[in-house]
């Protein structure tokens, strides 16, 4: 088996803010997919193509095309992050799933999910941004030989010295491709120093999602609790049971902050993905 590590300085630069606790979902999804972007373009070189000849403006001439039989396969869910950078690039590409579920107790993969176009001959780019103890990735291969691809190449965000070792004791013809070799992994198979876990990041689905950290009795904290009723006793300036209403000062934020309200539910300013810090937003006064 093949080791590439993009080491690229963009690719670098992409992957040092994906590290970063206090990326939110928004900025990660974006740069997960530019990274991948990266990750795929190293990926790709090497496959067939095919000469055609185009009219010009001015003459005919002749080009190379990537022929059209490649499959980008995701492996679910956090793969997910990774498909659009490949539907970018290869429009006509063909899309299948497959979906591992890694046991927390044992490590173990288990599968719950499997569509895969037909990949007999074909160049199939396996998607899975962590290559942790290498069992889902290993799957998903298996999965896949099973169907006679002409070939696998296997495209990971961030490695583990594990999950390379794996990839290449069972599968010794799938080239991997990532943005870095990592140190080890700690007893929960995360990756180290790793990222974390990129489903969580990417969909904002966990503790350490890059979300606004919640603290307890702050002004900000306390304002949007009180707006979602999710308190007995909301922020109380002038009486029990007081709510801020649209552009009233709320006490206890610097500068005098005012908190945008529609019915004792903050505005939303932003789209249906965009983080909690969004849609919990305080708005400074108008000037």
């Amino acid at each position: 088996m093949s080791l590439t590590v993009v080491d690229h300085p963009l690719a670098q630069h992409l992957l040092t803010r994906l590290r970063d606790v206090e990326t939110p979902p928004t900025v990660f999804r974006t740069l997960a997919k530019r990274l991948t972007i990266l990750i795929v373009l190293e990926a790709v070189r090497g496959l067939p193509t095919v000469e055609v000849e185009v009219e010009t403006p001015l003459e005919r001439t002749t080009g190379r095309l990537i022929s059209p039989d490649l499959v980008a396969v995701p492996i679910l869910g956090a793969g997910l992050g990774m498909l659009e950078a490949v539907t970018e690039l290869f429009p006509e590409v063909s899309v299948g799933y497959v979906g591992l579920e890694r046991d927390d107790a044992t490590l173990l993969p288990t599968s719950y999910y499997e569509k895969l176009p037909p990949v007999e001959g074909r160049h199939v780019l396996l998607l899975d941004p962590m290559l942790a103890t290498g069992g889902s990735a290993a799957g998903a291969c298996a999965r896949i030989s099973e169907r006679g691809p002409a070939e696998i190449r296997f495209v990971c965000v961030v490695a583990a010295p594990q999950g390379a070792e794996k990839m290449s004791r069972e599968h010794p013809d799938v080239p991997v491709f990532t943005a870095a070799l990592d140190r080890d992994l700690n007893d929960k198979g995360y990756i180290l120093p790793g990222l974390g876990d990129f489903g969580d990041r990417l969909f904002g689905t966990g503790p350490d999602s890059g979300l606004p950290r919640r603290v307890k009795g702050s002004a900000r904290v306390e304002v949007c609790e009180a707006a979602f009723g999710l308190v007995d006793e909301p922020l109380v300036p002038d009486g029990p049971g007081f709510v801020p209403g649209p552009g009233q000062e709320v006490p206890g934020l610097p500068g005098s902050h005012r908190c945008l309200l529609f019915g004792g539910v903050l505005q939303s300013l932003v789209g249906f993905h965009d983080q909690l810090e969004d849609l919990l937003r305080i708005q400074p006064p108008l000037q």
